[in-house]
């Protein structure tokens, strides 16, 4: 298990109890003895303790050996990693002109150390991987849109054409997403599932309150403030069995 605080990452593992620190890092992803994250700095060079500053950095840690790679150069860009086995993907968001950013999904290979682009648009965030499945949203024209690439096959699709996705999860051949829609003047959401292999997408909740799901297996958690519909401040977690 991997979280970060206070600048600093903790690693917990369960099976021993025993606890280790990254210092000077943020947002991590774990897979197996790697956990990838990033490192920010001032343009004074002193560490910052969030991705908020001048200079960012992706950075790789194998738990198995000790052993620290920086992946990318320290930028004026903002990284939202994530891994699967021995692939990284991640949202790098790089600063144009003034005020202007390109967004775009990249992916590390970690035997090789080879990056590749994963899509070009410039408007691509929430990148996530599982297997060969890499799964992103797109902004075109002010919406949002689901888009994955089998990085085997070499093939890109576009999963959704409508409503304005967000919170993607991917696992097996589903992807999981909280699509936001309008109910007269109040904002609601709801989650959608996506079968790859069926090509058929099912909406799985009507309460309007649901967002940010997970996927393992045949299951989807996601939360939900159904019960305090006007303040929405009391979330509660539920559970979707698929093969029920």
């Amino acid at each position: 298990i991997t979280w970060w605080d206070d600048g600093n990452i903790t690693v917990y593992n369960i099976s021993t109890g025993k606890k280790m620190e990254i210092v000077n890092a943020s947002t991590p992803a774990i897979y197996g003895d790697n956990v990838v994250y990033v490192r920010s700095k001032y343009t004074d060079g002193q560490p910052a303790y969030s991705q908020n500053a001048e200079y960012n950095s992706l950075y790789l840690y194998d738990l198995s050996t000790n052993e620290e790679t920086q992946i990318t150069p320290y930028e004026h860009a903002y990284f939202d990693p994530a891994i699967y086995g021995n692939k990284i993907v991640w949202k790098r968001s790089t600063q144009v002109n003034p005020g202007e950013w390109s967004a775009n999904i990249s992916i590390y290979d970690i035997p090789t150390k080879r990056v590749s682009d994963i899509s070009r648009s410039g408007k691509a965030e929430d990148g996530k991987i599982y297997g060969n499945i890499v799964v992103w949203t797109e902004n075109q024209n002010g919406s949002m849109y689901v888009y994955m690439r089998d990085i085997a096959k070499h093939k890109t699709r576009q999963v959704t054409f409508d409503g304005n996705p967000i919170s993607l999860d991917v696992y097996g051949d589903r992807i999981v997403w909280e699509r936001a829609y309008w109910v007269g003047n109040n904002l609601s959401s709801d989650i959608y599932m996506y079968n790859i292999s069926t090509n058929k997408t099912t909406r799985i909740t009507s309460s309007t309150y649901a967002r940010e799901p997970a996927i393992y297996d045949d299951k989807v958690v996601y939360v939900d403030t159904r019960n305090n519909p006007e303040y929405q401040e009391n979330r509660d977690i539920y559970l979707y069995n698929i093969s029920a």
